[in-house]
């Protein structure tokens, strides 16, 4: 019963998308990770997108776009002061040409998470010079329809697949837009 009403939703569904998302090919978001804060000088602001694109000629092609954001007080020296540089970079992965983009993702769901502590043994407040990371995503059970799951952390177990997945994909970036059924796939993360 539930796949009969399953195969009407997604049918209703194709009807009522507009004429251009039925067959331009386009991203649609599966994963976000962010990256804010920072320390000591430095401050860091980054947004990941891992998406399935629809509508493209492969079954499954998923990308990543990156739009990061540093902000150095002392990025520089000009006479011996200090001077604040900003950098910004904005890039992609194609996953068919990095297969380490979908390993990472495939890793995240066997991250072993502590539950909730209860009120008696919620901690204090902790000050850190370390930026939040803050992964989200659809749950691995169904949670209800539009369920997100989000992790974020200083420290532990996000924080560790998110370093080891940084140094696996950080060959894998490129400023060249990712083009599918030669057409270029839209930005989805803004430049300010």
């Amino acid at each position: 019963m539930w796949f009969g009403r399953a195969a009407t939703f997604v049918a209703l569904l194709s009807i009522t998308l507009p004429a251009w998302a039925q067959t331009t090919p386009y991203p649609l978001e599966r994963y976000r990770v962010t990256l804010i804060g920072g320390g000591l000088g430095t401050d860091v602001d980054e947004t990941v997108l891992v998406s399935i694109v629809m509508n493209d000629d492969s079954p499954e092609r998923w990308i990543a776009e990156r739009l990061r954001r540093d902000h150095n007080w002392c990025g520089k020296q000009i006479d011996g002061k200090c001077s604040a540089t900003d950098t910004t970079v904005h890039d992609w992965i194609d996953g068919h040409v990095c297969p380490a983009l979908m390993t990472a993702f495939a890793d995240l769901a066997h991250l072993k998470l502590a539950g909730f502590a209860p009120p008696a043994r919620s901690g204090a407040l902790m000050v850190s010079d370390t930026p939040l990371l803050t992964v989200s995503g659809t749950p691995d059970r169904m949670a209800g329809y539009g369920a997100r799951l989000s992790l974020a952390g200083l420290t532990g177990p996000v924080v560790d697949w998110w370093s080891r997945s940084s140094r696996i994909l950080g060959q894998c970036w490129t400023t060249t837009l990712i083009t599918s059924k030669g057409m270029r796939l839209e930005a989805q993360l803004p430049r300010k």
